[in-house]
């Protein structure tokens, strides 16, 4: 028994050093709108007179979902059968026929028996091929990643030192990812659909080292709780994106 659980802790050891030996990269991409948006600081910004479609793709593998506000006084309703996301011309589905289950669960109590008695319950449904939007209000809709690995340049660096960081630049032309979400929405009072399409393409793709752009602040919530440090990362905004990768040392 002794033995058993000196073995595990030399494993977990071993498993832990191996762990500390990695060097963590960050590839870091850009991305241009190729629709006319508004950037801001958190958001790039579409709008038209019915909705305002926003977008965030900063988060690991690139998040290209988007929020739709509905901006009118009537309920708007997203076709989620005829709204895709496009990935260097490949087309896929926002509606993907699944069912999915909620779990409710409920609890008896009898202070005469002393004892408590729980039970749960599963409640299935259909996803819905139409999603409605109230007027005033909105929904996020995400599905997928623009980039789910590194991608290899060859004019950079996979795993530089801080001097060694390098940006390759492209055009729409010559980008390796170009991405569009193709909207479809209407009313009730109108036949006649509505469609929007919101393109963009990878402007650019840097290789860092993680130290180069991780960085820890004080964040604090509440005046009478001590401070707690955050990892920040100093490229964070709406128009990028990264890919996290590592190397052995």
């Amino acid at each position: 028994m002794k033995t058993t659980k000196w073995n595990f802790i030399i494993l977990l050891s071993l498993a832990l050093s191996l762990q500390s030996c990695n060097t963590t990269f960050l590839q870091v991409y850009e991305a241009e709108p190729l629709t006319e948006m508004q950037q801001e600081n958190d958001a790039l910004v579409f709008e038209n007179e019915h909705c305002v479609i926003t977008y965030n793709l900063w988060n690991e593998n690139g998040d290209p979902g988007f929020e739709l506000f509905n901006k009118t006084d009537k309920t708007l309703y997203l076709d989620k059968l005829s709204t895709y996301f496009v990935i260097n011309g490949q087309a896929e589905d926002y509606y993907l026929d699944r069912v999915f289950t909620s779990n409710t669960s409920a609890t008896v109590a009898s202070t005469y028996f002393n004892f408590t008695r729980g039970s749960s319950t599963g409640v299935s449904y259909q996803e819905k091929e139409v999603v409605a939007i109230p007027a005033q209000t909105h929904r996020k809709i995400a599905e997928y990643h623009i980039s789910n690995t590194y991608y290899k340049e060859c004019n950079q660096d996979k795993y530089p030192s801080k001097r060694q960081v390098k940006t390759t630049a492209y055009t729409a032309a010559q980008s390796p990812f170009r991405f569009e979400n193709r909207i479809t929405y209407f009313f009730d009072d109108e036949i006649k659909s509505q469609e929007v399409t919101n393109a963009f393409y990878v402007s650019a793709i840097t290789n860092y080292p993680s130290n180069a752009v991780l960085s820890k602040h004080e964040q604090k919530k509440c005046s009478d709780h001590p401070p707690q440090m955050k990892q920040v990362n100093k490229k964070e905004a709406a128009h990028r994106f990264y890919v996290e990768y590592t190397r052995a040392n």
